[in-house]
């Protein structure tokens, strides 16, 4: 049997590498106010088992062991240094529930595993066979020890301020992907805390009615009353005369038959507050509650 050549771990000359990217990935996230379940995580990078090094960029707060990573090794087996972007967890139900929310990702099993590594190279671990070129940049499935979902980079490709952008990318889809599936409690569909869904029904049958709706939208000039967000201004004619209303009384007047109909009791919005009224729980202080959620993210 054809003996497995032995690699050498990349040294300090990557870890500082990595070093600068985690920094520049780390301020670029802390720019753009991702999450504020995020919660970013300054370390030095640490020495793997894959000929290499990693670091943690960041984790979501209120979720046990789920973490976002930086890889800079050789575990790939292409013959050079590949970096990789990875979302950890203890769990390998909370990888896969990650991996189905991620919009590339449709399979909802592993990619690879354990049968899929070389034996260890003192203390060590490849892959068995290179990674083909046509699995870089999109995310992969890993059931190793640990499991992973894992998105790997071609360095070669890009200088290291692209590096940067293509990193922060990957991981923004990777933190939108695990914030939406690991929530503790869904949001699908209008008002997902509210159990009588009877109520929620009547509820979107009244904000259908076009004459009543009409009336608010001209009397609040088709401006939005939660963000003042104005489509005209924004889309010029194609969204002159545009809007949504939103039903401004609680759900639970909707448990009579017979329900008074007035545009005093529509609200004009834009459609991502009217979303966004719709995942609380539908009780008359809901647009108190969102101008105040609004005011708190804006600078």
């Amino acid at each position: 049997m054809k003996a497995i050549p032995s690699m050498k771990p990349l040294g300090s000359t990557h870890k500082q590498y990595l070093t600068t990217i985690g920094s520049q990935v780390r301020k670029r996230l802390r720019e753009l106010h991702l999450d504020p379940a995020l919660k970013l995580v300054s370390q030095p990078p640490r020495q793997t088992d894959t000929y290499g090094w990693t670091c943690t960029i960041a984790r979501l707060k209120g979720i046990r062991q789920c973490d976002f990573e930086l890889w800079l090794d050789l575990f790939p087996n292409v013959g050079r240094p590949v970096l990789s972007i990875s979302f950890w967890s203890a769990d390998k139900k909370r990888v896969l529930a990650v991996a189905k929310a991620h919009s590339a990702h449709g399979r909802s099993k592993e990619d690879f595993d354990n049968s899929d590594l070389l034996a260890p190279d003192k203390g060590n671990q490849r892959m068995r066979r290179p990674l083909p070129k046509r699995l870089f940049d999109r995310p992969l499935v890993e059931f190793y020890d640990a499991p992973f979902l894992t998105i790997y980079v071609d360095l070669p490709a890009l200088p290291r301020r692209s590096l940067v952008d293509a990193t922060l990318e990957h991981l923004q889809s990777l933190i939108g992907a695990a914030a939406g599936a690991l929530q503790k409690e869904p949001h699908d569909g209008d008002y997902p805390k509210v159990t009588e869904r009877r109520l929620v029904r009547r509820h979107e049958a009244w904000e259908r009615s076009p004459r009543i709706a009409l009336a608010a939208k001209v009397r609040d000039g088709f401006i939005c009353k939660i963000c003042e967000f104005n489509f005209a201004a924004n889309y010029g004619a194609l969204g002159r005369g545009f809007a949504e209303a939103h039903h401004k009384k609680p759900l639970k007047v909707f448990r009579a038959k017979k329900v008074r109909r007035s545009a005093e009791d529509l609200l004009t919005v834009c459609a991502n507050c009217h979303r966004m009224l719709h995942r609380l729980r539908g009780t008359s202080s809901d647009v108190a509650i969102l101008k105040r959620k609004l005011g708190e993210q804006r600078p």
